[in-house]
């Protein structure tokens, strides 16, 4: 199958695990590329091999502390105005600033606060 996508679109594809594009020289990025939808070979983020923290104890805990207090700040919002926003963004920044300023930190502790907080903020919304 052969498809085919505006230049622009075909930069992004090669940045998700499928085969990047060569460019020529001089391209005004309007032109079409052809583009056969066979994928590179697919590198995860954190290797099998490696062990990296997860479940800590502090993941825990911060995701807990942003649930409590984006779910106090939903439930206010949502009885003041009459609606609910989702805090996964701020949360996903804030413990990633904070998780960086505790010292080292995975991706995967970013996702265990992220996931933790916004369950909590979600469950409040409700």
């Amino acid at each position: 199958m052969v498809l085919t996508c505006p230049a622009a679109w075909a930069k992004l594809a090669g940045g998700r695990g499928l085969k990047p594009v060569q460019w020529p020289r001089g391209h005004d990025g309007d032109e079409t590329v052809e583009f056969d939808g066979t994928a590179g070979e697919f590198r995860p983020y954190v290797e099998a091999e490696e062990s990296v923290a997860e479940f800590s104890l502090r993941a825990v805990i911060l995701g807990s502390l942003f649930g409590v207090l984006f779910g106090a700040v939903s439930v206010y919002v949502g009885l003041r105005a009459g609606l609910t926003v989702s805090a996964s963004i701020p949360i996903a920044v804030l413990s990633i600033s904070i998780l960086r300023a505790f010292g080292r930190s995975t991706i995967l502790e970013n996702n265990i606060v992220q996931t933790t907080g916004s369950a909590g903020e979600s469950a409040a919304a409700v």
